[in-house]
């Protein structure tokens, strides 16, 4: 397995030994240039340091997911499990970390929200909403 790309100049030497090896296969191609057109957004977090290049922290949560799910007997119908899920994933990206240690300390006190949009007035907007629906 290729280890983990730790630059955009990394990223541009396997896109073009991707390319040379699948240069007959028009699927491949098509698919190597999408990507190369979303680029920006699939690997923006380049462009931050110290950003984690694992998956542990989602692992984290859908173990914690899959615990809670464990301890329901089910849903009524598929409209209850999915308003649960729902509320489940609101609730936990409104929730404020507070026990994050080195190297993830500085969040502590912010919720998952706070962090990706990239408007933060939207947060203030959405949680108004939660508290109040129209």
């Amino acid at each position: 397995m290729e280890s983990i790309l730790r630059s955009p100049s990394e990223l541009k030497v396997v896109a073009g030994r991707l390319v040379d090896a699948y240069q007959g296969d028009e699927m491949i191609l098509y698919i190597l240039a999408d990507l190369e057109k979303r680029s920006q957004l699939l690997f923006g977090y380049m462009k931050f340091p110290r950003t984690p290049t694992t998956t542990n922290l989602i692992e984290c949560f859908n173990s914690h997911l899959e615990g809670r799910l464990k301890t329901i007997k089910g849903f009524q119908n598929p409209r209850s499990a999915d308003q649960w899920l729902n509320a489940y994933f609101l609730k936990r990206r409104l929730t404020p970390f507070k026990d994050c240690g080195h190297p993830f300390k500085r969040l502590n006190g912010y919720c998952s929200l706070e962090k990706t949009l990239k408007n933060v007035d939207d947060l203030t907007k959405l949680k108004a909403e939660i508290m109040h629906p129209i």
